[in-house]
């Protein structure tokens, strides 16, 4: 067994090595290894995709999820690695497009027999209501489920709040506080 001191040392040398190793390879080289250590070790990634201001969140996967005010409301899609529910088109279909969201609002205007304004706070919630129809179906009176913190932030991006407050997840009736 070496010294402790003589594994600091083999340390700084493996890290010079691998240095000099870099600079001396092509760039098209350096992708494709960058590829595939990427692909052995996918959580990698997540720690390496940071923004600049904040990292991505240990415990997302698809690497556009931020923390979130409770414990609870920190969850990920987990639609791929590197890859976000946000970006499908059946998500920007259902739950950002303001005419689907209409229609949603005017077929619940019919069952209850009220009229709902058109505000981004009403859009935003009947975004919810879609993304937990197109994802889970029907879930019954009172059963709410935790979004995705991406599928939120990116549907409080499209529809925003004036004074940025937001609700966050109430539990339902039917589930423990």
């Amino acid at each position: 067994m070496e010294p402790p001191e003589a594994s600091g040392c083999r340390a700084s040398q493996d890290e010079e090595f691998m240095k000099n190793y870099v600079k001396s390879i092509s760039r098209d080289k350096l992708e494709e290894v960058t590829v595939e250590i990427l692909k052995r070790h996918p959580d990698f990634l997540m720690e390496v995709m940071q923004d600049g201001t904040s990292a991505v969140a240990a415990w997302c996967k698809c690497g556009k999820c931020q923390p979130m005010p409770t414990d609870v409301e920190n969850k990920c899609c987990k639609f791929g690695v590197g890859r976000c529910t946000t970006d499908t088109d059946a998500f920007h279909d259902i739950c950002l497009n303001t005419n689907v969201l209409g229609v949603g609002m005017r077929m619940r205007e019919d069952e209850l027999a009220n009229e709902e304004d058109r505000s981004n706070a009403n859009y935003r919630h009947y975004a919810y209501r879609g993304y937990v129809y197109w994802r889970f179906g029907r879930l019954g009176r009172g059963a709410r489920l935790v979004l995705p913190s991406c599928c939120v932030l990116k549907i409080r991006s499209r529809f925003p709040s004036a004074d940025e407050v937001y609700t966050g997840f109430v539990p339902g009736e039917n589930l423990p506080p």
